[in-house]
């Protein structure tokens, strides 16, 4: 099971994963508040304040290139479902569900790049 709550399930190998829903309540409460939390603030459009600009000083050009890109994608779905008129509530954990495989993404790439001799 993963932090999230989400287990995959599968009975092959090369078949895709499927990841149980987050809005279930299985797996860290705590986890899943945080990621609808977060998800909340992609409502608003996506900017790079100086703040973030500071923060991001040192890291990888692939990292701010995959958050950015991701920023972007997950700004423009929440706009997209809203104007779908569905419930905050839904378009919140839909975001959120996106986010836990931006950070799977992240997570596999920077295991990817340690492993590199």
């Amino acid at each position: 099971m993963l932090p999230s709550g989400r287990t995959p399930s599968g009975h092959v190998a090369c078949a895709p994963v499927h990841l149980a829903p987050l809005d279930c309540k299985c797996g860290n409460p705590h986890a899943r508040w945080i990621l609808v939390e977060q998800a909340t603030h992609y409502r608003v459009a996506p900017k790079v304040s100086a703040e973030l600009s500071r923060r991001q000083v040192g890291q990888e050009a692939w990292i701010k290139d995959l958050s950015w890109s991701t920023q972007l994608r997950l700004s423009h779905r929440f706009s997209m479902l809203k104007k779908r008129q569905l419930h905050h509530n839904k378009i919140k954990v839909s975001i959120a569900r996106e986010l836990v495989g931006f950070l799977w993404e992240l997570g596999t790439r920077i295991e990817a790049a340690k492993a590199k001799p």
